[in-house]
């Protein structure tokens, strides 16, 4: 079923954008149900981080831990007394990520080769299809996946005043920290100068597209093509006959068996 949606997908035409740069693809996404819930990601992912603070003695917490602010980036600020859900080191909440059943995105490969992951239901308070962001998979320092990744839905203490329209969606990156903004790219700290690329999504024609760049889609499409010329050549080359050697004749056989004739010496 999956390869004959992929089937029906690619053989659905890009939608040209006004700038003749760039254009809309198809992607497999029907509608919101069929991406991650990351509102109930994070309750999982927050419940999870609970278990693991009991099950932790509470002479084994760390002095430190790890305070999650919008302006930690590359300097992380630090703090000595903290509640269970603060007493989590960076080191912790890695942990529970690994044993986290469900990536907090999915994954899509669109036409032009290009993987990318679909968040939702993070951010400000908007319609369910406006809270849709589509990433690159990969995180721009090191090039880990970002479905390993913690997502948060932080406040924006620098947007609109109400609380449910300040709200940022945000990922972590698990292996050195680097945190993103989901709607713009931007990598959060006076030292991190990485950006995560975006790409805007909108719903039509019963699928969300996503928008790239048309010579990148072009570059893919020629790419496949020549692929499949290859494949069909070698398929209709016929395989070469082997050359008879005349310097190894095939060794003499006897029709019958050996048996004893009368001879008319022996009398």
């Amino acid at each position: 079923v999956a390869s004959t949606a992929m089937a029906a997908m690619a053989a659905m035409a890009p939608i040209l954008d006004p700038d003749p740069s760039y254009c809309w693809v198809p992607t497999e996404i029907q509608r919101c149900s069929d991406l991650v819930d990351g509102q109930k990601w994070i309750e999982s992912f927050e419940a999870m981080l609970k278990d693991e603070s009991k099950e932790t003695p509470a002479g084994a917490r760390p002095r430190r831990s790890l305070r999650s602010t919008l302006s930690d980036g590359d300097a992380p600020h630090f703090w000595s007394s903290a509640t269970v859900a603060d007493a989590v080191t960076t080191r912790g909440r890695n942990e529970v990520l690994r044993k986290m059943h469900t990536p907090p995105a999915r994954k899509v490969v669109l036409p032009n080769k290009q993987e990318v992951l679909f968040w939702f239901n993070i951010g400000p308070a908007r319609e369910n299809r406006d809270r849709v962001y589509v990433t690159e998979a990969n995180c721009p320092h090191q090039g880990v996946c970002l479905l390993s990744g913690e997502l948060k839905d932080i406040e924006d203490l620098a947007g609109p005043a109400a609380a449910s329209a300040g709200r940022r969606g945000m990922v972590r990156c698990p292996r050195h920290n680097k945190t993103f903004d989901l709607a713009s790219g931007e990598s959060l700290g006076a030292l991190n100068c990485e950006v995560l690329q975006t790409f805007p999504s909108r719903f039509q024609d019963g699928r969300f597209y996503v928008r790239v760049p048309t010579d990148q889609l072009i570059s893919a499409q020629e790419q496949e093509t020549d692929s499949t010329d290859v494949e069909m050549k070698d398929a209709t080359m016929e395989p070469e006959l082997k050359r008879p050697r005349f310097d190894q004749l095939p060794t003499p056989t006897r029709k019958h068996g050996r048996s004893l004739c009368r001879h008319t010496t022996l009398g």
